[in-house]
């Protein structure tokens, strides 16, 4: 597996996480083996200033697995109005052991790093693996969810996980996974916009990844593997509506069942007769074809 799409930020081994960081780091260290490199490219938004009190967070259980990593941060900036980028990019990138894009604003992620999607992209075809966190891995796929909380007027998602756009704004991404990617699902409940996106033609896939939560994709074969503690959740888009499919972590042991005491005697429920089931309540809206195709959960 070499590319890693966590929907939050780092968090800790005691979140979940701790089987993400074992997997990317061993990622790494076998590239860094075969290209003798032990250089990991870490991209956050901002100045140097603005992300040095958030670095610690990505680096450190990083480090704590690999003491010879030698870190390479590349702060982020928006490129100038011609088009032209405005980020020191590391020369020979395609030679690190690993790349790392944080979380924050992701219509800014993705409008810095658009300029340098082939060569991630020749990173990535070459096995070097892509850790994103939230907004680092909703630009990795073809078509990324930038923000926007409405679609043509009515609300899809709660306006604070718009990311400071009004309509939903879709697009080019790094196209380093097909899927469209939601992030933050389980604290957002973002999944109707997902919803919206499909059936409006944005893509035919989706797939929204709860926090403390990796989508592990295998960028040759396109295996998936579901790591952390949370759920994935998959979208398709089908000619009737959207079908939903659901990657649940594995559920926790639940103790021996305790056998319920007998009940006491009484005359009435004895006599009382078998309860009836009223029949469903179909109504006219009910029975449209699609009218109930997507399950949001």
């Amino acid at each position: 597996m070499t590319i890693f799409l966590v929907g939050s930020g780092p968090g800790d081994d005691d979140s979940g996480m701790r089987e993400v960081w074992d997997a990317f780091v061993a990622s790494a260290r076998e590239r860094a083996r075969l290209d003798q490199t032990n250089r990991l490219v870490i991209c956050m938004l901002g100045t140097a200033d603005e992300t040095a009190p958030y670095l610690p967070a990505y680096l450190d259980p990083i480090r704590a697995r690999w003491a010879e990593v030698e870190p390479v941060v590349v702060n982020l900036t928006d490129p100038d109005d011609d088009g032209s980028a405005t980020t020191t990019w590391p020369e020979d990138v395609e030679r690190s052991a690993g790349l790392v894009v944080c979380g924050g604003w992701t219509p800014g992620y993705l409008s810095a790093l658009s300029p340098h999607r082939d060569e991630i992209g020749r990173m990535v075809r070459r096995d070097v693996p892509y850790l994103g966190f939230s907004a680092g891995a909703s630009i990795a796929s073809r078509h990324a969810l930038v923000g926007g909380w409405q679609f043509r007027g009515i609300q899809v998602q709660q306006e604070i996980s718009g990311e400071g756009l009004a309509e939903l704004t879709i697009q080019d991404g790094l196209a380093l996974v097909t899927p469209m990617v939601q992030v933050h699902t389980d604290t957002w409940s973002n999944e109707g916009v997902v919803i919206t996106a499909l059936e409006h033609g944005h893509g035919q896939h989706a797939v929204s990844i709860d926090e403390q939560t990796c989508l592990a994709v295998d960028p040759v074969t396109g295996r998936t593997a579901r790591l952390g503690s949370g759920r994935l959740r998959w979208f398709t888009r089908e000619h009737a509506g959207v079908l939903v499919r659901t990657e649940e972590p594995p559920s926790p042991e639940v103790p021996d069942q305790v056998e319920a005491a007998e009940p006491a005697d009484n005359p009435e429920t004895e006599e009382a007769g078998p309860v009836e089931t009223p029949e469903p309540v179909i109504t006219p809206e009910d029975d449209q074809p699609g009218s109930s195709s997507s399950d949001q959960g």
